[in-house]
């Protein structure tokens, strides 16, 4: 099981990602969360609300490809990992519902 982390810009788009991770099974499970960013951009510091998504995987590399064809940022923050510990019954949960 591995955990693919990326950010919107706002509640509707991050749902929608969501929604849409779940139904062509890149993830079994989807948690987003409203979180205020902060970060460097064309040389200047940018504070933003964003909505964090965690995106629960059998196979990170799938769901990544996939943010990255449909991501509406131009340098989105994609990355993933893979928990130390899980249990075994989560685990199998999510394998068997992401591809």
């Amino acid at each position: 099981m591995q955990i693919v982390y990326t950010s919107l810009s706002n509640k509707k788009i991050a749902q929608k990602f969501a929604k849409e991770a779940i139904k062509k099974k890149f993830a079994a499970c989807v948690f987003y969360y409203k979180v205020s960013s902060l970060y460097f951009w064309k040389g200047k510091i940018c504070k933003e609300d964003e909505w964090l998504l965690e995106l629960k995987c059998k196979n990170a590399k799938n769901a990544i490809k996939w943010l990255e064809k449909t991501h509406p940022y131009k340098c989105p923050m994609i990355y993933s990992i893979k928990p130390q510990a899980v249990s075994k019954k989560y685990e199998k949960w999510v394998k068997e519902n992401s591809k």
